[in-house]
């Protein structure tokens, strides 16, 4: 069953953007197409994930955010998107709600990466990370 829901859609050095888009969870090629490749699922929140492409960082993608975690940093790469989840329905995609696109906004202006500076940090982080094999993401995540 394919149902309208609305995301937060941010490309690197571009502001976030909401977005209404189809979603059926039995075809996610629309929401592949948005990260270019596989989706990775990371929750920030019970009741908000970032989709980002599972191989964005092979591909060479620009960096686009960094997610903080209690012990660990990670940098986002390419165009990623943030949904609600629904916590009480085997987490199924769901419209984000105004307080969430609030919170999402002010996540993005603390962990934007848009410097010059910041963008060859992100990047010396991404190719360590490479370097080392396999990056173990703290937050969760699955491939879908």
């Amino acid at each position: 069953m394919t149902k309208q829901i609305r995301i937060m859609v941010k490309a690197p050095g571009q502001a976030p953007e909401v977005r209404t888009v189809d979603y059926n969870c039995n075809d996610t090629s629309n929401l592949r197409e948005i990260v270019g490749g596989y989706l990775q699922l990371v929750q920030i929140l019970p009741d908000i994930f970032v989709a980002i492409d599972d191989d964005g960082k092979l591909k060479g993608y620009e960096p686009n955010m960094l997610l903080i975690g209690r012990s660990s940093i990670d940098v986002l790469v390419g165009t990623l998107f943030f949904v609600g989840s629904d916590v009480t329905d085997e987490g199924d995609f769901i419209s984000l709600t105004d307080i969430q696109i609030f919170f999402i906004k002010r996540l993005i202006a603390l962990s934007d990466i848009c410097s010059d500076k910041s963008k060859a940090q992100a990047k010396k982080i991404i190719a360590d990370q490479l370097r080392r094999g396999p990056t173990v993401i703290t937050f969760g995540g699955d491939r879908v």
